[in-house]
């Protein structure tokens, strides 16, 4: 697969109604809320406040100076002191185990978000709930609300979540921003925003992608290519992503061969759109080619996904 960012002319920006889709399973009570960027960005800053408040009592305590008149006198009873030095140790410890148990809910989640995904909400929801907690703990559990909403189908929230934190600092969990990016371009594509949908890709081929990620992003832009009709491309460099697919799952494999086939149809390469479509029915069975529908731009009904306002960012 090529290395470079799709070779095509950026797409114009459109205004579209904002019709958000909603999919929230509502007989769960633990169910996550409905994101909301500025919800995140007051979690963080909430968290952030705590964090700074507890650090100044702490120079304060470590700083007696600060605490002695001229005369040498303290300025605050001994009773005092050692009450204020209680307080500060218990609020650090009390701190430290408000985010141990979100880092608890943020691992019994990541295993739980395949086999019992409603089990996973609750706990991300539970871990979500707490504050203060460290900064990085809240970062990972919207990255897994992102991964969970993309697995029920909601790509509009899966990839509001992704985009409003590619905004952010993401500091040491900068590991996740190429996944947020491969969130974020298939959100665009199902919700209809190919120019979004482009610049996340273009964004995926400036970085040093793992072999995973490589097939995922040759998946979406073999997705993206043959959707806006941009079937010669799709079909370049045909071998090396017949080779590349070959090392995909069967699902992904063969949903791969389908597009590629449809490419070739529309090419009226009749001959290499037959061997496609037969190699694609030998990796997926009818059910699964049934469900795989691209999905056909039409900005006049896209859904423009929203993030916080600029000035907003943490």
């Amino acid at each position: 697969m090529s290395s470079h960012s799709p070779q095509h002319e950026p797409l114009p920006e459109y205004d579209a109604p904002n019709t958000a889709p909603r999919d929230v399973a509502a007989d769960n009570a633990d169910a996550c809320p409905p994101f909301v960027p500025d919800t995140l960005l007051s979690q963080l800053a909430w968290d952030s406040a705590a964090r700074w408040f507890l650090f100044g009592l702490v120079i304060l305590l470590l700083t007696p100076s600060l605490l002695v008149t001229q005369t040498g006198q303290n300025v605050i009873p001994p009773t005092v002191s050692v009450a204020f030095t209680i307080l500060v140790v218990a609020a650090w410890i009390w701190m430290g185990t408000v985010s141990r148990r979100a880092a608890d809910r943020l691992m019994r989640a990541t295993a739980m978000l395949e086999q019992d995904p409603v089990s996973a909400e609750s706990y991300i929801a539970e871990g979500l709930r707490r504050k203060p907690i460290g900064r990085s703990i809240r970062l990972l559990l919207y990255h897994r609300l992102a991964v969970l909403r993309h697995r029920q189908g909601n790509f509009f929230e899966a990839g509001m979540i992704a985009q409003t934190m590619l905004g952010l600092s993401l500091r040491s969990v900068e590991h996740i921003r190429t996944h947020l990016l491969l969130l974020l371009a298939e959100s665009q594509l199902r919700c209809d925003n190919p120019k979004a949908a482009h610049d996340a890709m273009h964004q995926l081929h400036a970085r040093k992608l793992q072999l995973v990620e490589s097939l995922q992003l040759l998946a979406l832009q073999t997705q993206y290519e043959v959707s806006l009709g941009y079937h010669a491309d799709a079909l370049s460099n045909l071998n090396e992503k017949i080779r590349l697919s070959q090392i995909m799952p069967g699902p992904q494999s063969g949903a791969l061969h389908a597009m590629l086939a449809t490419a070739a149809k529309q090419l009226q390469r009749d001959k290499l759109a037959d061997w496609l479509d037969r190699r694609a029915k030998l990796l997926c069975s009818d059910k699964q080619l049934e469900e795989l529908t691209l999905p056909t731009f039409n900005p006049l009904a896209a859904t423009p996904i929203p993030t916080a306002a600029p000035n907003a960012a943490v």
